[in-house]
């Protein structure tokens, strides 16, 4: 503008794209997404810390129950159009298979 790096008749569409791109992706799926990444951190973290402790069923049934938890309520969200939720459950489910393919390869 001032310094002319940016023409003047192309300020407002720069800023409307702008204002688009917050709409499409606002600051509470950001959130939801670092939750869920977290979230699989300390199912790993919970998971390794116990390992000894739970009997092999027990951890099968915990693993994959907390997988299809998750695509479930992705599910949910999905249909019921939680826009920043949705993603951000797949991508739990996502991260827990990863977990459960590398805890279930320890049995």
């Amino acid at each position: 503008m001032e310094s002319g790096w940016v023409a003047d008749d192309k300020v407002p569409l720069i800023l409307a794209e702008v204002e688009n791109n917050n709409a499409r992706f606002p600051m509470a799926s950001m959130i939801a997404i670092l939750g869920a990444i977290l979230l699989a951190a300390g199912a790993s973290t919970f998971f390794a810390a116990n390992w000894q402790a739970i009997p092999k069923g027990a951890k099968l049934v915990m693993l994959f129950g907390a997988m299809w938890a998750a695509f479930a309520a992705a599910w949910w969200a999905r249909v019921n159009e939680k826009g920043w939720l949705d993603e951000a459950m797949l991508l739990l489910g996502v991260l827990l298979f990863g977990a459960n393919i590398m805890l279930v390869a320890q049995m």
